[in-house]
């Protein structure tokens, strides 16, 4: 996943490159983990508080619990019905506790018109939908 432009040196050597951006990721450049990491860290507290809520905090996690977090059920049932917009775009999961698909941008590496380049939206994806402008493509060569 493209997050950032290459080095210095490679710049003008591999223009034409395509890439993939989440929408959320606006500013290029910015570390493109963390929005990810807070939001897993958000889903995760947030399950566990539901869990905690709905199950009961387990006292001791060594001893068999009686109506506890005895398995993964749980925290599976909670963390697959949390929704929320987060850092890093829309938030929710799949019954098999993937995370639902995001929107992305198809970026693509082009001069900016002076001496470097920069990424440039070419495209996206969406709902299993892909959109191109193929015309908008700078090919390297």
């Amino acid at each position: 996943i493209t997050a950032e432009l290459p080095p210095e040196p490679l710049r003008n050597r591999i223009k034409g490159l395509l890439g993939i951006r989440p929408v959320s990721q606006a500013t290029p450049g910015q570390n493109y983990w963390a929005p990810f990491i807070a939001d897993a860290t958000l889903a995760l507290g947030t399950t566990a508080t539901l869990v905690n809520t709905t199950y009961g905090t387990p006292k001791d996690c060594y001893v068999p619990l009686n109506g506890g977090w005895s398995d993964g059920k749980q925290v599976m049932s909670q963390l697959t019905n949390i929704s929320f917009q987060g850092k890093s775009g829309k938030v929710g999961f799949m019954p098999n506790a993937d995370r639902m698909p995001m929107p992305y941008s198809i970026v693509n590496l082009q001069p900016d018109g002076k001496t470097d380049v920069q990424w440039v939206t070419v495209g996206s994806w969406d709902n299993d939908k892909l959109t191109v402008q193929d015309d908008q493509i700078v090919w390297h060569g």
